[in-house]
């Protein structure tokens, strides 16, 4: 149990912006996470958003805006004690390449076969100097 009873917050503001519906109701959400724990970044956000399964890419913009624009006018210029930071020891890996096209197994579209997704693709790490390619 930890004695920061600043943290006491923070699993169920994370709790509500995986439940609630509609849009609005999250930006209110991710406005109180970044208010109360400005060391939130839009990352961190977007993965709470992955995590949900919220691909809708207008919702996702509308609700990253207000983290956006909180960071840049009193989350930027904030930063909290070192003793306060929760999400700064937080990595986000970095986001996988997403396509909004669908998938298609021989000729059967795989948007027929199941409910339509993104296509996620690992994004490619850049080849080593030291490595050349290989060649064919």
């Amino acid at each position: 149990e930890s004695q920061a009873s600043w943290l006491d917050a923070v699993v169920p503001h994370l709790a509500e912006v995986l439940q609630l519906e509609d849009t609005p109701s999250i930006q209110v959400e991710v406005g109180v996470l970044v208010r109360d724990y400005p060391d939130i970044r839009r990352k961190h956000v977007a993965a709470l958003l992955d995590i949900r399964g919220l691909h809708n890419t207008a919702a996702r913009q509308e609700i990253l805006a207000v983290a956006r624009d909180l960071e840049l006018s009193e989350g930027g210029a904030l930063s909290p004690p070192r003793d306060r930071a929760f999400f700064s020891d937080i990595s986000v890996p970095r986001p996988p390449f997403c396509l909004g096209l669908p998938l298609f197994l021989g000729r059967l579209p795989l948007s027929r076969v199941a409910r339509p997704a993104l296509a996620c693709l690992p994004r490619l790490r850049p080849l080593s100097p030291s490595r050349p390619p290989t060649q064919r």
